[in-house]
């Protein structure tokens, strides 16, 4: 077994001790390792074939919300040793501050075979035993991140979307947000809730509103509320599921709980008409990680986030009166 459990210590990592892996926060993001699949060479012996396995690992790191510089594969390291084409965005370009180029070229040197993108950077490594190369991997992998989201502060908001920055920067005040340019956004906390909401590129390569709220406590009762379903979930689970009792959110939403009853209970009149705007709004879904809206207008923006803050409040438990702050 990789000697895991002692890089954890001495990062201040956490262990996952059934999954064999270290995680948790370096340099303010997260931070993981995680075993690969074996990779199997012929090695010649004598002239003879010796076929050896080598069990390769992932160090990953995240940065959130993420960028909107639209990495590819191998760009971000061709950037940062400096061979620049024609086809890169001067975005990308000019995301790679001083620090941002050092800490690349630092991580480039260790070897392996590293892929940054919008969401972060991972690398691929054979030397899973070596504790110290690892925890130095990992290191080198989290400042990396630091270093991308310290730079993200150096972007301009992108042309199409510099019409929406007056209506940003007023719920930027309304609500006492931290405004984003890379990607155009806002975060914070609403009524003690963390909550993002920035323009992200959807599938189709337009740019939407996603909002984010995370719960203000960790929820003592599962939840699963959403106001589409995949193809792939609609193929695996029938419809449906729960019901809070009210006729036209029944109606649009699957709904699953660990205990109906206690979410009826607290899902009150008010935070019913909150869930009711979001699912009017775009597409809605409440799960472990909090309330996610996403193809809302931006031009409502106060009144979603306060929206969701107060729904998922609502599922934890709290009272808007017994709330960390105001919703607006």
């Amino acid at each position: 077994m990789p000697p895991w459990n002692a890089v954890a210590v001495q990062l201040g990592l956490r262990y996952d001790a059934d999954a064999q892996v270290p995680s948790g926060t370096r340099y303010g993001h997260f931070v993981t390792c995680r075993g690969g699949k074996p990779h199997r060479f012929d090695v010649y012996d004598g002239g003879v074939v010796v076929d050896r396995a080598v069990v390769s690992m992932n160090v990953v790191a995240y940065i959130a919300p993420l960028l909107d510089v639209g990495f590819g594969v191998g760009m971000a390291p061709s950037i940062a040793a400096g061979r620049l084409g024609p086809l890169y965005d001067p975005r990308q370009i000019a995301l790679f501050s001083p620090p941002l180029t050092q800490a690349v070229a630092s991580l480039l040197s260790l070897g392996g075979m590293p892929l940054i993108g919008d969401g972060g950077v991972s690398v691929a490594h054979f030397r899973p035993d070596d504790s110290a190369f690892v925890a130095t991997l990992i290191e080198r992998v989290a400042y990396v991140a630091s270093c991308m989201d310290d730079a993200r502060t150096l972007l301009p908001v992108r042309e199409e979307l510099a019409f929406l920055v007056p209506a940003f920067d007023a719920v930027r005040d309304e609500l006492g947000l931290t405004p984003l340019t890379c990607p155009l956004g806002l975060v914070g906390v609403v009524a003690g809730c963390p909550v993002e909401a920035v323009m992200h590129k959807a599938s189709n390569g337009d740019h939407e509103l996603h909002i984010g709220c995370g719960f203000s406590r960790a929820p003592d009762i599962g939840v699963d509320i959403r106001s589409y379903t995949p193809r792939f979930l609609m193929r695996l689970f029938p419809k449906k599921d729960d019901h809070l009792g009210d006729a036209r959110l029944d109606a649009r939403l699957e709904i699953h709980a660990g205990d109906i009853a206690v979410l009826r209970d607290r899902l009150g009149e008010s935070e019913r008409a909150d869930l009711g705007l979001l699912v009017d709004a775009g597409r809605l879904h409440i799960d472990r990680a909090g309330v996610q809206l996403d193809g809302a207008n931006p031009d409502r923006l106060a009144e979603l986030i306060g929206a969701a803050a107060r729904v998922a409040n609502a599922i934890v438990g709290l009272a808007p009166h017994d709330a960390a702050g105001p919703y607006r």
